[in-house]
């Protein structure tokens, strides 16, 4: 008969194209890229794709990317296989860059810029059913992705020279945000990394409070230079410079984006400079370099804001470019453009730009580690003062 002889050859093709789902002549690029970077522009223009490494990307020796859950278990299941392999960099993400894009699929719940009935008011599509489901399917995700990251970690933290860790969703109920609890970060740090220069953490929020019961938010890394903070929220972090030092005593290079400590926010800044001083003066080597990139300015955020939120962010960058004791760098407007005001946990250091400058780094880039050139935040330097004392 013949059509046991087509089941098996379409079979057949079948098997071959899932085999080669995670190879990079599986998947058709876009033909404009914004990527600076090759493994960076197939992370955006291949979805399909979410586990790199030196065998199916142009990654160097020793790098491997895993992009959500998906990516996270295929790289266990390689190190598993491959227990000889020595990896020295290593990039996970809760999320793939569709995921950013799209916004994991919430539906619209703003009133204000909900779709409506001319007629009745009421909204023509309620998402809140929808929003539920995603956010249960996701917060599974956060507990799963917990317990491979943490195997992940435990094989490769004796060799890791860099480690970037990316944490992007976010959980809503019918009413907003939504607080779940997620320690996936805490329990990543909750090892030695003896050969660790280069850390990249991105969460929520921060607050390197001691852990209950056990030892400090981050344990001290000696060999770590670049330490790089990443989160969202616009308000300052309930954290000073000093707390965040302990950590990484021999880091030259501390950077923070979205969120930063609180004595760069309000305070005058010759008593920060005196508290600086202070500190450094007990024994301490040289002070890092101190690089802010703070969140964008509300104002082009949806929705009504009380007070003037253009005044409040300008006085803010003003009292950041007067701080001789860090650099500022503005957030990179593309991002804003491509993932506007509506996805917020996308914006902030997206997937795409981490990936680019891993990759920049390994081909002795600076990535996004150059210090930022005064000539850039001058205008905010010499901008008057005299309007900002309530913020």
């Amino acid at each position: 008969m013949i059509f046991p002889k087509i089941y098996s050859a379409l079979f057949l093709a079948l098997a071959v194209n899932l085999g080669q789902a995670n190879l990079p002549d599986s998947c058709f690029p876009v033909p404009e890229c914004n990527a600076t970077t090759p493994v960076a522009c197939r992370a955006t223009s291949c979805s399909n794709q979410t586990f790199f490494s030196p065998a199916n990307s142009e990654l160097s020796e020793g790098t491997y990317i895993a992009a959500s859950l998906a990516g996270a278990l295929q790289l266990m299941d390689y190190l598993d296989a491959h227990p000889a392999i020595n990896v020295t960099n290593l990039l996970i993400s809760d999320s793939t860059t569709e995921d950013l894009a799209t916004d994991f699929g919430y539906g619209e719940t703003t009133y204000e810029f909900l779709d409506r009935d001319k007629k009745t008011g009421k909204p023509k599509v309620d998402n809140r059913p929808i929003n539920r489901n995603i956010s249960r399917t996701l917060g599974q995700t956060i507990l799963d992705l917990d317990a491979v990251s943490s195997r992940i970690i435990d094989r490769v933290a004796p060799s890791l020279e860099s480690l970037v860790y990316l944490n992007y969703i976010r959980i809503w109920d019918e009413f907003g945000r939504a607080e779940t609890p997620d320690n996936r970060i805490r329990n990543v740090l909750d090892r030695d990394f003896p050969r660790l220069t280069h850390l990249t953490l991105r969460d929520r929020e921060w607050s390197f409070q001691n852990l209950p019961g056990r030892r400090t938010f981050l344990r001290s890394v000696p060999s770590l230079t670049h330490f790089h903070v990443v989160s969202n929220p616009y308000l300052p972090m309930q954290t000073t410079l000093s707390v965040v030092r302990q950590s990484v005593p021999n880091a030259t290079h501390i950077r923070f984006s979205g969120d930063f400590p609180k004595e760069f926010s309000k305070t005058p800044m010759f008593l920060v400079q005196w508290a600086r001083a202070l500190v450094d003066g007990f024994g301490r080597s040289t002070p890092p370099i101190v690089i802010v990139q703070p969140d964008f300015s509300p104002s082009l955020h949806r929705g009504r804001k009380c007070g003037n939120p253009r005044l409040g962010y300008h006085c803010l960058l003003s009292r950041l470019a007067r701080n001789n004791n860090l650099h500022l760098g503005l957030p990179p407007t593309e991002d804003f453009g491509k993932y506007g005001d509506t996805y917020e946990s996308s914006r902030l250091f997206p997937l795409s730009r981490a990936i680019a400058e891993l990759e920049d780094r390994l081909l002795d880039g600076e990535g996004e580690w150059a210090v930022p050139s005064k000539n850039d935040t001058l205008d905010y330097a010499q901008s008057s003062l005299r309007h900002c004392s309530g913020y």
